[in-house]
This record gives C-alpha cells, structure tokens and sequence, in this order.
C-alpha cells in the first residue's frame, strides 16, 4: 500500500515499518513449507489454519469461527466492508 499523504510504500524499507502493508492480494499462495495447523499470517494480518485443523473443529461441533477458504479464488482488500 502507499501512504497517502507521503506518497512512499507502506514497507520496512520506505517508511521504516515492521513489515509491508498490502491494500489488497489478487493471488495469494500459502508457502509449501507451512506445516502448521493454525498460523498468524502477517500479509493478510489474520489467523490461518489447515483444512485438517477446519475439520477437526467441526467433528467437535465447536461454534463460533467463519472460515473463509483460501484457494485459486481467494482474493484479499484490506478496505473492504469500510
């Protein structure tokens, strides 16, 4: 993303960030090397989990979690819904 009122990118190395800020993924790819069940992903700033970790919830008949699946289509705007 790029500030609005300096005009410099939302990174480490632009504006002395803790990490890259991103307005929206048109394709995102979790890393083949991710073996974890339930993870923090910093590019979209939300937690992530596994498909068996999704399952594993639900046998339980746990409640309370939406999950949003995150394939070919998955798509990421940090402004939507404002």
């Amino acid at each position: 993303s790029i500030d609005p009122e300096t005009g410099k990118l939302n990174t480490p190395k632009d504006r002395g960030l803790h990490k890259v800020f991103y307005d929206s993924i048109d394709l995102f790819k979790v890393r083949d090397d991710i073996n974890e069940n339930l993870f923090f992903c910093n590019e979209i700033a939300a937690p992530v989990c596994s498909s068996a970790f999704k399952d594993e919830y639900e046998n339980r008949g746990l409640t309370g979690i939406t999950f949003i699946k995150i394939d070919d289509n998955y798509k990421y705007n940090a402004w939507e819904g404002w």
